[in-house]
């Protein structure tokens, strides 16, 4: 069978997609730049990623995982000094050093779109995609390292 383009995805992805870019923030292609919108409250965010060809990432010593093209969500929290407006203004930047986990794939994302969410909680963000059948763990452990809920913080569609 042969491989699907990474951007022709079903219609549940293109539902959950539209469902977060009503109210998200899409960056890449570049000049799409709609950060000053986004509250600087503390919260929890969707990334929806594309990516066009294999990431290989390293979630914790000694496990690595390559994740292959495809659309994956990842559910982060923005707690610190600037809330949500700063974090995601770095994860829709591609010019910056990778700190967390998820900065391998903002950093090789062909897309990114974006969603909010004041006052969320990134656990509870996880349990919404993975309730859908279309949605499986990307990599175990990834952007999760310090939660003692959830296996991953990052979703592959595997439609």
């Amino acid at each position: 069978m042969a491989a699907r383009p990474p951007n022709a995805y079903p219609d549940a992805m293109k539902a959950l997609l539209d469902e977060i870019a009503r109210a998200g923030i899409t960056a890449r292609p570049p000049g799409s730049d709609g950060v000053e919108r986004i509250p600087q409250a503390k919260g929890a965010y969707l990334l929806a990623i594309r990516l066009d060809h294999p990431v290989d990432v390293r979630v914790s010593t000694p496990h690595e995982a390559r994740l292959q093209p495809g659309w994956y969500v990842y559910c982060g929290s923005a707690n610190g000094p600037g809330g949500l407006r700063a974090r995601l203004r770095r994860h829709l930047r591609a010019d910056k050093k990778p700190h967390w986990h998820v900065d391998r794939l903002t950093c090789a994302a062909a897309k990114i779109v974006a969603l909010p969410v004041c006052d969320g909680e990134e656990c509870e963000l996880v349990a919404s995609p993975v309730q859908r059948s279309a949605f499986a763990i990307a990599a175990e452990g990834f952007g999760s390292t310090d939660c003692t809920r959830c296996r991953s913080h990052l979703l592959r569609f595997g439609g």
